[in-house]
């Protein structure tokens, strides 16, 4: 019994990691595409240094974990907290959103896909 339990829970664990999914929405449809984490590679308008977001899907959150770029006012645009590493400046600010805003020409990377954004307008969690 206790056995058939565990199978349960595990199938329950491992199907909750593959529902989770995240709506692209663009002025014309919205697609959905099964992820855990995320990467959106974009240039600073002002700084112009190339910045990164790492995001972890939750069921019914985006979180922001961490902001990469290779430019130094760039990210302290975003946190005066950060840090210097092999050729990029990281910080790790935790943010919570419902939805993240895109604009054309965002580096969207999730599994083993990359797409250059064209028409995306934001990312959210489909409900």
């Amino acid at each position: 019994m206790k056995l058939i339990f565990l199978i349960i829970f595990i199938l329950f664990v491992l199907l909750s990691e593959l529902g989770k999914i995240i709506c692209l929405e663009t002025r014309d449809n919205v697609t959905k595409i099964p992820t855990s984490k995320l990467e959106l590679e974009f240039r600073h308008s002002m700084y112009g240094g190339c910045i990164t977001l790492f995001v972890q899907v939750s069921n019914n959150k985006l979180f922001i974990e961490k902001i990469s770029s290779d430019d130094e006012a760039s990210i302290s645009y975003y946190t005066d907290q950060y840090f210097f590493r092999d050729g990029r400046f990281f910080a790790e600010i935790k943010e919570e959103r419902s939805e993240i805003l895109v604009n054309d020409g965002w580096k969207l990377k999730f599994g083993n896909e990359e797409i250059v954004t064209k028409y995306l307008t934001k990312i959210f969690i489909c409900g």
